[in-house]
């Protein structure tokens, strides 16, 4: 689920047996596209892949007083020492804005050099920045 510029969506990914209608599916959300709620239904083909142990993955939560530059600081910061973003979420309360992140680090990525950078940020944006180490995750 997610809230941008007003908008709310809600994105599923359902599994159903070999016998499922997606045209009968359609028919049964016209009532909610009679109310102004658009629905986009999608056939997504199977695909096999294999599971993989993730280990190097942390949660960086943001929060501070809402000012521009905060997802770009973060971002750019996670881009330049090849952190890739998993997951990237923010709510803003009044003035309060928090960011919250999961990362994963390259395998023999220094976890000092996170916690580092991170204090940069938090010098340079003027907020409060949380690290904490996530246990393994199966994808």
């Amino acid at each position: 689920m997610s809230r941008l510029g007003g908008e709310f969506t809600i994105m599923l990914v359902v599994e159903g047996s070999d016998s499922i209608d997606t045209n009968k599916i359609k028919d049964a959300f016209n009532s909610l596209e009679k109310k102004g709620i658009t629905v986009n239904i999608k056939e997504i083909p199977d695909i096999e892949h294999e599971k993989k142990q993730i280990e190097n993955i942390y949660k960086i939560i943001v929060y501070g007083g809402d000012k521009p530059g905060i997802v770009y600081n973060v971002s750019k910061m996670l881009a330049d020492n090849n952190i890739n973003i998993i997951d990237m979420n923010t709510e803003k309360a009044g003035d309060l804005y928090v960011l919250i992140t999961e990362v994963e680090t390259p395998e023999n990525f220094n976890e000092k050099t996170l916690y580092e950078e991170v204090e940069k940020l938090k010098d340079n944006l003027g907020v409060d920045i949380n690290v904490e180490k996530i246990e393994s995750i199966e994808m």
